[in-house]
């Protein structure tokens, strides 16, 4: 019966180690496979130092941050170019009629004037979707469709910034 135990742990213990052995194995062959076929996209080599709220600051609404990259409004552009999406910017500004941004700060608090001529209005600037520009190969984010206030916008990469 002590031989019959002994001989079941060893028997046990062996196929325990050859089945650790062959999923390390495993798992290293998925790894060097998977790094053979891995696609890479290319990051330019400088990020933008630029955030939204200072771009609208400076009254540069024609600009847009990206992934941490910087693009430049063109004009307005059709449905049908809209390609893949991308991502989404989800931000909500409100600027006056000046284009200043109002701040969060300002916002909490009640706005009361006593003269009309210095009224702020408070104009909503949403930022919503960005697709790729269509017919842009896959890798390509130096051309896109951004959505701004319901309305579509193509823009292009702002180099060396």
């Amino acid at each position: 019966m002590l031989k019959t135990f002994r001989l079941s742990l060893a028997v046990g213990a062996f196929l325990l180690l050859t089945g650790c052995q062959s999923i390390g194995n495993f798992t290293q062959t998925v790894i060097d496979e998977s790094k053979k076929t891995a696609h890479f996209t290319i990051e330019l080599d400088e990020d933008t130092d630029y955030t939204m709220e200072q771009l609208i600051d400076e009254g540069r609404v024609d600009r847009v941050v990206f992934g941490g990259k910087l693009y430049e409004l063109q004009g307005q552009t059709a449905p049908e170019n809209k390609g893949d999406n991308l991502g989404f910017i989800g931000k909500n500004y409100y600027v006056d009629q000046h284009g200043n941004r109002w701040t969060d700060e300002e916002l909490k608090k009640p706005y009361l004037y006593t003269d009309p001529k210095n009224i702020r209005e408070k104009q909503p600037l949403v930022y919503g979707s960005v697709y790729r520009y269509k017919g842009q190969p896959k890798q390509s984010t130096s051309l896109l469709v951004i959505e701004l206030n319901k309305k579509l916008y193509k823009a292009t990469l702002v180099p060396g910034e």
